[in-house]
């Protein structure tokens, strides 16, 4: 049984293909309000060492872990907004409430 070559499988038109389904990847480094949650994230790991008990306190760990979870969920959020617009929203919103 012979193939027709209109039928075989082409990787470049899958690339293509996957080009116009897929949305391209922010550059979440450059975006405003990614890097107020990068100062966000050093001032508050300053203060709780600074101001804050070392050892023994869990509230000082929360503050630290919520500034950073709100950081990774931006970056998360972002690079699965390229698959998925409702993950990309419901990150970023995970984000926010961290922060």
């Amino acid at each position: 049984m012979e193939v027709n070559q209109e039928e075989r499988y082409n990787p470049i038109d899958a690339a293509a293909m996957i080009d116009t389904v897929l949305r391209k990847e922010k550059n979440w480094k450059r975006l405003h309000f990614y890097q107020k949650t990068v100062v966000l994230y050093q001032m508050t790991y300053i203060f709780s060492l600074r101001f804050l008990p070392k050892y023994g306190d869990r509230t000082v760990d929360q503050m630290v872990q919520a500034a950073r979870s709100g950081k990774q969920n931006i970056v998360e959020g972002m690079a699965d907004g390229v698959t998925s617009t409702e993950l990309e929203l419901k990150l970023l919103n995970v984000a926010r409430a961290s922060l």
